[in-house]
């Protein structure tokens, strides 16, 4: 059992919570509790296998070992995530899944970039979006995992982003601080009762 000889990597790992990396390492997770019979995966692993195979380029889950211990690098699991971004847009349901699972567990609960001047009357849109949201949060899909949300307001110009993904098809990157480009202007936690 490959997790049962090297499950230590999973501990060290835990506390990383970028979500590129966080998605990766979901889905990498989800593929050996599914070899080692550990857990059950909620969707077929054939086509994330094969991307992580592919992306580390490894032959075989043992392959993977050296990339989650000794030699882990973050960068080579967000390229990973990027593999799984088109999986997902390409329908494999595993992928789709990773994505879901990494927006219900942000720390802020479910972010929602607020654009508009409809947001300058919150106080009134409140009770009715919080309802909506607190029905969808106890229903038997997202309860005990659809804990809250935040809403953010931009502080930096969309054109930022545009330059990034103008930069990113040209095959270079820019360095960006993504924490200063939202402000949380009200954060809501559900309770759990």
């Amino acid at each position: 059992m490959v997790a049962a000889r090297h499950s230590g990597y999973h501990s060290d790992l835990n506390h990383i919570s970028s979500s590129a990396f966080w998605i990766a390492r979901l889905a990498v997770k989800t593929v050996f509790d599914a070899q080692d019979n550990l857990v059950a995966p909620p969707y077929d692993i054939t086509w994330v296998t094969e991307a992580m195979e592919e992306n580390f380029q490894v032959l075989d889950l043992m392959g993977m070992l050296p990339h989650l211990c000794r030699n882990f690098q973050k960068s080579h699991f967000a390229g990973f995530c990027k593999k799984l971004a088109e999986g997902a847009e390409a329908g494999d349901a595993l992928s789709q899944h990773v994505f879901a699972q990494a927006l219900l567990r942000c720390e802020r609960g479910l972010p929602v970039l607020c654009v508009g001047s409809v947001w300058k009357s919150w106080s009134l849109l409140k009770p009715g979006f919080t309802e909506v949201l607190e029905k969808a949060a106890s229903s038997d899909k997202l309860k005990d995992r659809f804990h809250g949300y935040s809403l953010l307001t931009l502080q930096q110009s969309s054109a930022l982003g545009g330059a990034s993904l103008g930069v990113q098809s040209l095959g270079s990157s820019i360095r960006m601080d993504y924490s200063t480009n939202a402000d949380v202007f009200y954060q809501h936690t559900f309770n759990s009762g």
